[in-house]
């Protein structure tokens, strides 16, 4: 799944390699192992508002700093853009679209 999901992004991790001048195969090498990593920690763990999840995050990240030594605040920049910042018209309509339904469903309660 993670494998299919760079394929299908392979443009904005280009571009994001191009603008934080990081080679592009270590840009997607960092995706997939941060990927990897939320994976396991989401389908590990029953999630909670109590639960250490925040601390794997951040210990997932020192990993990936120490493996492709990168500062951890250069590699949660490149995490942050390309899972944030770098989004296609098509996931902003659909995001747009959910918090609308969501809206819609909590007045109806």
């Amino acid at each position: 799944m993670v494998r299919r999901d760079l394929i299908n992004e392979k443009e904005k991790i280009y571009l994001l390699s191009l603008a934080s001048k990081v080679p592009f195969d270590t840009v997607k090498l960092i995706i997939r192992d941060y990927y990897l990593n939320e994976y396991n920690i989401m389908f590990s763990k029953v999630p909670s508002l109590t639960d250490s999840s925040i601390l794997e995050y951040k210990e997932s990240i020192q990993s990936i700093s120490r493996k492709y030594h990168l500062s951890e605040s250069k590699v949660a920049s490149l995490l942050f853009s390309f899972k944030y910042e770098m989004r296609s018209p098509e996931e902003i309509i659909e995001q747009a679209q959910d918090q609308s339904a969501d809206n819609s469903e909590y007045e109806d309660q």
